[in-house]
């Protein structure tokens, strides 16, 4: 059931397991990170407590190994120190997740992280851990695989741009899933002391238009969001605008005009402060000057 060959790539591996340790309570303090991540891939943490009612918080870094097409294992060179890391991120605890397995010596590695220093502790998911816990959460899978076998169409590249935006601007994302073979729903989430957020958010291959726009609208209202947001890659139908306009919780947009709105604001800071400091002024242009 479990084929980790139809997870396209890393990124999609991390994502996969980010959605599987919300599905098991665990709480996502840093999402996967696209470009330099100094040496994690997730930040977890969760809250147990014992028979005697003491509570305690863990801080998990969590590194995701995507190895299942290749078939090789995870050496020691492929996690480096997960004690140092740990440190760097402020964990006391270290997950390895792999689609393969890992090599003995990475397992005796982990096994000795609590000898060199007390409090800290690590294991790993292998393939065979991973597959155990899809089985309890399936719908994690489904809606995984579900995106991965559309794989570069134009919805999917959508949502993954939108995807990039809403994590710049401070969302974390979660319940990624297609609707249809035209539709990615996610939810985006943002707490940050007085601004609390949660968004239903519906990318659209071709037109975002009023009958779309009223499912949006119905979701939201059942599924208790602060707002909904419809993005289309093409273009917003003058019906589903003025629906929009009618609707306090709606908003709908094109890529562009989604990009324009959400960060206009601070593209239009730097401009003023580019002229500002009369940059402009001092531009010479490259192709003018003279050539020796």
């Amino acid at each position: 059931m479990f084929d980790f060959k139809q997870i396209e790539s890393g990124e999609d591996f991390e994502l996969l397991c980010e959605d599987l340790l919300r599905a098991m309570g665990y709480t996502i303090e840093a999402s996967v990170a696209r470009g330099p991540d100094l040496g994690r891939d997730i930040i977890a943490s969760k809250t147990v407590t014992d028979e005697l009612g003491f509570t305690e918080t863990y801080r998990y870094l969590i590194e995701c190994k995507h190895y299942a097409r290749s078939g090789q294992s995870v050496q020691e060179a492929d996690i480096g120190s997960p004690i140092a890391r740990m440190s760097t991120h402020n964990c006391n605890r270290y997950i390895l997740i792999t689609s393969t397995v890992p090599s003995e010596k990475v397992r005796f590695q982990l096994a000795a992280v609590p000898n060199a220093v007390p409090g800290y502790k690590a294991t790993v998911w292998a393939q065979n851990d991973l597959v155990r816990f899809l089985e309890q959460h399936p719908d994690v899978w489904e809606r995984h695989v579900s995106l991965e076998l559309i794989t570069g169409a134009p919805v999917r590249l959508l949502a993954s741009e939108v995807e990039t935006w809403l994590q710049a601007m401070g969302y974390t994302l979660a319940d990624r899933q297609l609707l249809g073979d035209d539709q990615v729903e996610m939810v985006a989430e943002m707490d940050r002391g007085t601004i609390r957020q949660r968004l239903l958010i519906r990318c659209l291959d071709g037109e975002a238009d009023v009958q779309r726009v009223t499912a949006l609208a119905d979701a939201v209202r059942e599924r208790g969001f602060a707002e909904g947001w419809a993005i289309a890659d093409r273009r917003v139908s003058s019906s589903a605008r003025a629906l929009a306009r009618e609707n306090a919780v709606l908003r709908v947009f094109n890529l562009a005009g989604f990009m324009r709105l959400t960060f206009g604001p601070y593209f239009d800071a730097l401009t003023k402060l580019v002229e500002e400091s009369h940059i402009p002024a001092y531009y010479v242009d490259l192709g003018g000057m003279v050539q020796f």
